[in-house]
């Protein structure tokens, strides 16, 4: 509608604002989402997430009208995009996890080690075709089939 949401990393924070007629106003702002660089996923009123910086993260789903957090999941830091109506997670240390998209709690349907080693994976995995495909620092590149 007429909002936009706001995170960062860094122990900044998040906050959501009415963007409608006249002047931008704060609906609500606290620290239960604080994003690094992956950008969170807002479906059906609840928005998806890394929560957290560089070494630790966890993935959270939070209440867009309210901020609270509904529920969250101890993963590791990384990014997430959706696909398929799934949360995909990619860990800086090449964990990959594919989830439930729901409210309702972290609901895993698969996970694996995807890349390994000393490089960081701080590259969102990428969806095509049916193939999942992860990369690290390094740049080496894998690809997962989900077909």
């Amino acid at each position: 509608d007429d909002k936009i949401f706001v995170s960062s990393g860094y122990d900044r924070g998040c906050a959501l604002y009415s963007v409608g007629s006249g002047e931008p106003k704060k609906l609500w702002e606290n620290k239960n989402l604080r994003s690094h660089f992956s950008t969170p996923i807002f479906l059906e009123g609840h928005i998806y997430g890394i929560d957290g910086n560089a070494g630790s993260g966890a993935l959270r789903c939070i209440d867009a009208k309210t901020g609270d957090v509904v529920w969250s999941k101890d993963l590791g830091f990384g990014s997430v995009i959706m696909a398929n109506r799934k949360l995909v997670v990619l860990t800086e240390k090449g964990m990959l996890y594919i989830a439930d998209v729901s409210p309702a709690g972290y609901k895993e349907l698969s996970s694996g080690q995807v890349l390994e080693g000393k490089s960081k994976v701080w590259t969102a995995p990428t969806v095509c075709d049916g193939m999942i495909y992860c990369r690290n620092a390094s740049g080496d590149l894998v690809s997962v089939d989900v077909r």
